[in-house]
């Protein structure tokens, strides 16, 4: 545990916990296509939570994406309650490098395409095919 950690809970007056007993976990962040984690500061639209099913929905949806069983889908106080009870930590572990693999999969693609374009606009500057693969290895 840090010491800001440590700070915040004596701040909350939170009950004493032995730091050995504590097990920190980092929750995956959600991105766009581009890869970038959703926030306000690159302009993502806020969640509609404007009725009790749309909580629901997102709830359902959340746990989904961090890997936790399936829930029964029900107000949004008995939802939680469910998911606390059947939470699984190695199940975000296993989301997350699920989710590494595949923005992993995305970039490259994204970037071999982005080659692939400036392979393109170049041709006519190309002697012969064999001049315009080194460019595209580089």
């Amino acid at each position: 545990m840090t010491s800001a950690q440590i700070a915040i809970m004596d701040m909350l007056h939170t009950p004493q916990i032995n730091p050995k007993m504590i097990h920190w976990y980092h929750l995956p962040l959600v991105r766009n296509e581009q890869g970038q984690k959703l926030s306000k500061q690159n302009l993502a639209q806020p969640i509609d939570t404007s009725t009790e099913q749309k909580c629901s929905e997102l709830l359902a949806q959340a746990l989904q994406f961090l890997g936790q069983e399936t829930i029964n889908m029900d107000t949004p106080q008995r939802m939680l309650a469910q998911a606390v009870e059947q939470w699984d930590n190695d199940n975000i572990i296993s989301c997350k490098a699920n989710q590494n693999s595949e923005l992993k999969d995305k970039v490259v693609k994204v970037l071999a395409q982005n080659k692939l374009e400036q392979a393109q606009n170049k041709s006519t500057q190309y002697a012969n095919f064999n001049d315009m693969m080194v460019d595209l290895k580089r």
